[in-house]
C-alpha cells in the first residue's frame, strides 16, 4: 500500500478517487458522479453496500412486497449481495422494530412494523 501512496494521494488531490473510513478500515472507489458524466458503460456492483444503504433498500422492498422470503428481498435488491449481509440488516431492522416477520426458518416472511 506504501508504493500506492503518492499515486493514491494525488487522485485523492484531483477528486477522481474518494475515500471512507480511517487507518486500516479505509476504503478507496472513483467518484461515482465522475463516472455519470463519462457515461461510463461498465457494470457497477452492490457487493460492498453500505449497512444504511441496504437497510433502505430492504425498507423500500417491504413496503412494495410485503410478506416477502429473504432470498425474495435479495433477489429483487441485488442477487450479488451476500445472503448473511442481507440477513445481518433485517435482524437490526428487526431489532429497531421497523420490520417484523412471521413463521420459522424457510418459511419466514417479513414485512415493515406498522
Amino acid at each position: 500500500m506504501e508504493a500506492l501512496q503518492p499515486w493514491l494521494s494525488r487522485l485523492l488531490d484531483w477528486h477522481i478517487v474518494q475515500s471512507t473510513g480511517r487507518t486500516q478500515a479505509t476504503r478507496y472507489f472513483v467518484d461515482p458522479s465522475l463516472l455519470r458524466n463519462l457515461n461510463f458503460a461498465g457494470g457497477t456492483t452492490l457487493k460492498r453496500i453500505e449497512p444504511h444503504r441496504l437497510a433502505a433498500l430492504i425498507l423500500e422492498d417491504l413496503g412494495r412486497y410485503p410478506q416477502s422470503a429473504i432470498g425474495e428481498i435479495r433477489q429483487r435488491i441485488g442477487g450479488e449481495i451476500h445472503p448473511k449481509q442481507v440477513k445481518r440488516a433485517l435482524d437490526a431492522l428487526i431489532d429497531k422494530n421497523e420490520v417484523r416477520f412471521e413463521g420459522d426458518r424457510r418459511w419466514r416472511r417479513y414485512r415493515l412494523a406498522q
